[in-house]
């Protein structure tokens, strides 16, 4: 591989001579570029490069190449200089060589870190017909299942497992040390909140309710939280979950 004059490599400096080894058009893709868009830890293997092309390439030490008839400019973009798949496009190239858990959590940094949106996300399958997305597409089913739930129908669905599963009745929406909180069981000190998916939680808002916490704490009340998807799609956990934060309570 190409050393620039250096003894030793920096990291972009492997990465850039990895695809440049492989010629036009070469990109740093699957495990590699997940790790330099910080979506996974850093991969110590070969460096992943994707090459489009309708004949083959020879293989060259340290590299994992991989072939593709064609790369839709969409899926590509440069970063530090370095030719590199899209964040979507990303993820939607790891369901192919990385377990799924690894997928959703990808998927998940790449959502907290701003990287994607969903649409984006949705476009670089597309994009990809036929291949291996299993995984990737369970997460956006469960996405699209979630984020059209109100905060309102939120609230309501938790009550009802409440309801459901006989645990005492709680005060809805008051006030307790300056804030609105979801649902109040007032003599046992436990404040419960239900929140939006969790993928979506910008930075701010995460802030805001490490402080909203801590203030509650600070008054007296314990807090624990659940996300939609708990809510939706777990709500035999999220019921389990609630029966012993209200036991631990009294």
């Amino acid at each position: 591989m190409y050393s620039f004059g250096h003894r030793e490599l920096t990291i972009e400096g492997r990465l850039i001579a990895a695809v440049l080894a492989c010629g036009p058009g070469a990109v740093l893709s699957h495990r590699s570029a997940a790790a330099y868009w910080e979506l996974l830890p850093t991969w110590a293997g070969p460096v992943d490069v994707t090459v489009a092309t309708k004949t083959g390439r020879v293989q060259r030490r340290g590299i994992r190449l991989h072939l593709t008839r064609s790369l839709d400019t969409r899926d590509v973009t440069v970063r530090n200089g370095i030719p590199i798949t899209t964040p979507a496009k990303t993820v939607v190239d790891l369901n192919a060589v990385v377990p799924d858990r690894l997928v959703e959590r990808a998927y998940e940094q790449a959502l907290i870190r701003r990287l994607i949106t969903f649409d984006a996300v949705v476009e670089a399958l597309e994009l990809a017909p036929g291949r291996k997305t299993k995984a990737l597409r369970r997460v956006l089913a469960i996405e699209r299942r979630t984020t059209t739930v109100t905060r309102s129908e939120l609230e309501e669905r938790f009550l009802a497992l409440v309801r459901r599963a006989g645990l005492p009745e709680p005060e809805l929406n008051q006030r307790v040390a300056g804030y609105e909180v979801d649902f109040l069981w007032r003599q046992r000190r436990r404040v419960i909140e239900v929140d939006g998916f969790a993928y979506h939680s910008t930075r701010q808002a995460t802030t805001r309710d490490r402080r909203k916490d801590d203030d509650l704490e600070t008054a007296g009340f314990r807090v624990t939280r659940f996300t939609a998807d708990q809510i939706l799609n777990d709500p035999q956990d999220t019921v389990a979950r609630a029966t012993r934060a209200l036991r631990s309570a009294q």
